[in-house]
C-alpha cells in the first residue's frame, strides 16, 4: 500500500463500447425449454385437478385403474394446451428482449455522454 501511495498507477482510459457478440439458437433454446415447463405444468396441474375430483368422489378407495382413462386424457389436454400457449409467450420474450437491449445500449449512451460533459 505505501509502494502505491508513493508511485501510484495512473487511472485507465475508459473502455469502448462493444457490441454483444449474437447468440446462435438462445432464443430457440429458451423457447423450447418454456414450452416444456408449460406443458409439463399444465399436465401436471390437470393430472392433480382430476386425482382431486376422483378423490372428492370416493374414486380412489376402488384404484388408480378406475380413473387412468380420465386421468390420461385431462393431462393431454393440459399439455397440449401448455405447449401451444408457449408458443406466443416465447415470441413475446424474444421480442421485449431486443427491445430491452435497445433501451439498455440508449441509457448506457446517455450515461457516457453526462459523464463526459
Amino acid at each position: 500500500m505505501i509502494a502505491w501511495l508513493v508511485n501510484p498507477t495512473p487511472p485507465s482510459p475508459p473502455v469502448p463500447w462493444v457490441p454483444a457478440r449474437k447468440a446462435r439458437g438462445r432464443f430457440l433454446r429458451q423457447g423450447l425449454r418454456l414450452g416444456a415447463q408449460m406443458t409439463t405444468s399444465f399436465a401436471a396441474v390437470g393430472a392433480g385437478l382430476v386425482l382431486f375430483f376422483a378423490w372428492r368422489q370416493g374414486l380412489l378407495a376402488e384404484g388408480i385403474a378406475a380413473i387412468w382413462m380420465p386421468l390420461l386424457l385431462v393431462a393431454g389436454l393440459g399439455g397440449l394446451a401448455g405447449a401451444i400457449s408457449s408458443v406466443p409467450v416465447s415470441v413475446l420474450r424474444m421480442h421485449r428482449d431486443s427491445y430491452r437491449r435497445e433501451l439498455i445500449r440508449y441509457a448506457k449512451e446517455k450515461a457516457a455522454t453526462f459523464a463526459a460533459a
